[in-house]
This record gives structure tokens, sequence and C-alpha cells, in this order.
């Protein structure tokens, strides 16, 4: 099984070990999934266009928001 694994597994065998392979605990359906990548999506185009725009905050310190880790996600 673990020489088959590291081949890489046929579509059809794909479909039925992984789930029993890593689970799915969260019960994440391919529409949440997609609900929450255009979440990403859009949070990281209003990054960009927030980033375009020059403000000066003179009392609060930079923050790091959730907002901020789309960046690290690669699509």
């Amino acid at each position: 099984m673990q020489r088959l694994w590291r081949q890489g597994l046929p579509p059809r065998v794909r479909e039925v070990v992984w789930p029993i392979a890593i689970g799915n605990v969260l019960r994440i359906t391919p529409e949440l999934f997609e609900i929450h990548k255009q979440r990403a999506v859009d949070a990281r185009k209003a990054q960009e266009t927030a980033s375009n725009v020059l403000i000066t905050l003179t009392d609060a310190p930079p923050t790091r928001g959730r907002e901020q880790s789309t960046t690290c996600i690669p699509f």
C-alpha cells in the first residue's frame, strides 16, 4: 500500500482511499470549499486595492489580521 501511495493512486482509487486516509472531520463539502476559496480571493483583492492607497496613521500601530494570511496561500 505504501509503495502504491508514493507512486500515485489512480483517480478511481483516490476518490475512495483519500477520505479514509485523511478523513473529513470538519465535513467540508465542495460547495463550502468554493465559498471559502472565493472569500480568500476577495480578501486578497481587497488587500491589493488597499495597498495601492497611501494612508498615514499616527496613533495606531500597524496590525495584521487574518486577512493578511491570505498572501501565504497559493492558488
